[in-house]
């Protein structure tokens, strides 16, 4: 039997949306988190999860069963990734060889291989959401300030950050950002810039979903509103 939001684990702030176009996977995936107290609502497809957006707000985390896709897109599933601003959690199989696979693994915030003990999938879970949602970030947002510590960049988000300090304030295009990144197609590398965008904003941002720093132009591209400290 489901419980309620508030009378669960605690584990995480909000909810799990279980993305797979497989029943019974989605059915057995939600009843467990339910069993652990997190909850969870299942997606069959790509119009799913908007639909329970819509109804419940942006879910705290998508967790996605790759060996269960059928026929979702991979493209509209990280554009309602990044439209919400949600990590990404993926289930992959153990021969996780196909390009679809290895190219959501590269969205995911983490991935665990099946089979896999379920206090392995909650802990996971937690590790993952925890880091978008910690304690007093809404009253950070009115005076937001960059984090004490200094994040420590990869090679290819301090490549993007570069050149987005170049003109401060001006928009870059998308187009422009995504041919610094190395991939076999355009739509693969704005895919990818995404990404790196996402995980730019949970290190540089007080509150990731509302940016201050990294912020985007709709249609067109994203720019940083004022220069970091730490690339000086």
């Amino acid at each position: 039997m489901q419980t309620s939001p508030q009378t669960g684990g605690g584990l995480i702030d909000g909810y799990v949306l279980v993305v797979s176009s497989h029943a019974g996977t989605r059915d057995g995936l939600t009843a467990l988190l339910w069993e652990y107290g997190i909850p969870a609502y299942a997606a069959p497809g790509i119009d799913a999860p908007e639909k329970i957006a819509a109804a419940r707000g942006a879910p705290a985390l998508l967790l996605l069963h790759l060996d269960r896709m059928g026929a979702i897109s991979i493209v509209e599933l990280e554009n309602f990734r990044m439209r919400h601003d949600v990590p990404l959690l993926c289930i992959a199989p153990a021969d996780a060889h196909q390009p679809h696979v290895q190219a959501l693994l590269q969205m995911a915030g983490d991935f665990i291989m099946t089979p896999y003990e379920p206090t392995e999938l909650m802990l996971r879970i937690r590790r993952v959401c925890t880091p978008a949602r910690r304690p007093g970030a809404a009253r950070e947002a009115v005076q937001p300030t960059p984090a004490q510590a200094p994040p420590t960049f990869s090679d290819t988000e301090r490549i993007i950050l570069q050149r987005l300090s170049e003109t401060i304030g001006e928009p870059v295009e998308l187009d422009e950002l995504a041919a610094l990144l190395p991939s076999d197609t355009p739509e693969a590398r704005r895919r990818l810039l995404r990404v790196h965008i996402f995980r730019l904003r949970r290190k540089i941002e007080p509150v990731p979903k509302n940016p201050t720093y990294l912020r985007t132009v709709r249609d067109y591209g994203y720019y940083l509103a004022q220069e970091l400290e730490w690339l000086k």
